[in-house]
């Protein structure tokens, strides 16, 4: 039996003039299987409708909720996973090589090391970008049974618009957060269709992302609530991890390895699952006369401009102005304590004299005994680091556990200054002393 739906929309369109092919391309992108929409074309053929004045408005087909759009895309994800996993062995492997290098090219200080490093991330970068809109239509011209071969050769040609579009909306989102965050979030789902529309609509640079917009446009909140859980779904798989990782003290090239890993698992079911949204956020939308206005695409290259440019400086000022508050807040709390009505026994306590200048002296000496101890020991513990991995830590933390003894805690690390030199071929460890002045030391000092 033919969904009602199906043949609403499929009148809706051919009374507005659209023609068999765009209606067919968008009933099937939206996730309708091939034979579902030519059953309904026959069906129409043999009982054609002709508009008048005096038909009713047809309503659009609504959107899907979350759990079928996410059914959908792992039942998507499960059919074409030896295709999908095909495509994205090239782009991580791409990744997990320049990472690779990376920490080679990093110790080699010369113009000929840093050159070729510079080669192999472009190249890397070139790689990975295909590997992705290799993904895209992958994913979009599944039902066609593509494979991996035809997928890049049809993505071939998109790498550099690809590109392009991926740095619009990175430039003109990241505007919209450094300005108050809220702009950034509305821009992050007007765009989120921006590469789709690139791929299947054949729209490249301003006019995909104005085109996303379009589709978003009066269902906001709508297409924000079903990006929510794939965005959580992200958190939890990815920046989860990597966070765990980056304090877990392993090499950075095994943290690379695993985020990479993840990624290659992961991306293609999130990539179909927008691809899903958009696909139905089109159909709902139906066929429209689109011609996006020079003046729409000014306001948000401004956009992007004042966020970059004022962001940084409405950090600051707020910092500032934070720092400000908490200082006049704390000198308030002390004026107060001062004004506190003392009774005679304490007041006899606190101003009585001084017990023992020289104790105090000792003391202090004692404690910065201590701290010249635990230094020796850091040093010893980045030499060894130095040593198992060619370079100084990022991080005094990365020590904890492994190089470090047992006695000197994380508190202990936290007394002193530390920051890695030269890309880490040097550091620089300094320490404020109660009995002397501040002291920094660096690895040819010992």
């Amino acid at each position: 039996m033919i969904a009602q739906q199906l043949l609403s929309y499929i009148r809706e369109q051919l009374q507005k003039g659209a023609s068999y092919k765009n209606i067919k391309t968008s009933l099937i992108t939206a996730g309708w299987k091939e034979i579902d929409v030519e059953q309904a074309f026959a069906s129409l053929n043999q009982n054609p409708i002709q508009p008048t004045s005096q038909t009713s408005p047809l309503r659009r087909p609504s959107l899907v909720g979350v759990k079928k759009l996410l059914t959908d895309s792992v039942d998507l994800y499960k059919r074409n996973l030896r295709t999908f996993w095909g495509i994205m062995i090239v782009p991580t492997a791409a990744m997990i090589l320049a990472t690779s290098l990376l920490g080679i090219f990093k110790r080699e200080l010369s113009s000929v090391g840093f050159l070729s490093f510079i080669v192999i991330a472009i190249l890397s970068f070139v790689i990975q970008a295909w590997g992705y809109v290799a993904l895209l239509y992958g994913i979009k011209d599944s039902g066609q049974n593509i494979g991996i071969k035809e997928s890049f050769k049809r993505g071939q040609g998109k790498i550099l618009s690809y590109v392009w579009v991926i740095f619009l909306v990175l430039f003109i989102t990241n505007g919209g957060f450094f300005l108050f965050l809220v702009p950034g979030i509305v821009f992050s789902v007007w765009f989120s269709f921006a590469t789709f529309v690139l791929v299947s609509e054949n729209l490249k640079g301003m006019t995909a992302l104005l085109k996303s917009r379009e589709y978003v446009k009066g269902r906001w909140l709508a297409i924000f609530g079903r990006l929510l859980p794939i965005f959580f779904l992200s958190v939890l798989f990815t920046f989860g991890p990597a966070l765990i990782l980056y304090f877990s003290g392993l090499p950075f090239i095994v943290i690379s390895f695993i985020l990479s890993l993840i990624l290659f698992i992961f991306m293609p079911l999130f990539v179909t699952y927008l691809y899903f949204l958009y696909g139905n956020l089109r159909c709902a939308k139906g066929e429209f006369t689109f011609s996006p206005r020079t003046r729409s695409k000014l306001i948000l290259i401004i956009v992007g401009l004042l966020g970059v440019i004022l962001g940084p400086i409405i950090m600051m000022v707020t910092g500032f102005a934070s720092g400000l508050l908490i200082g006049l807040l704390v000198s308030q709390k002390n004026l107060n304590l001062d004004k506190i009505d003392l009774t005679h026994d304490r007041k006899k306590e606190l101003f009585q004299p001084d017990q023992s200048s020289g104790q105090r002296d000792t003391e202090k000496l004692q404690r910065d005994s201590q701290r010249t101890s635990h230094l020796l020991k850091i040093q010893h513990a980045l030499t060894r680091y130095y040593d198992d991995k060619g370079s100084y830590p990022p991080l005094l933390t990365r020590l904890i556990s492994e190089y470090l003894p047992e006695g000197l805690n994380h508190q202990g690390i936290f007394d002193y200054q530390y920051r890695d030199l030269q890309n880490g071929q040097d550091y620089e460890l300094c320490i404020d002393f109660e009995a002397k002045q501040r002291k920094c030391f660096t690895s040819e000092i010992k």
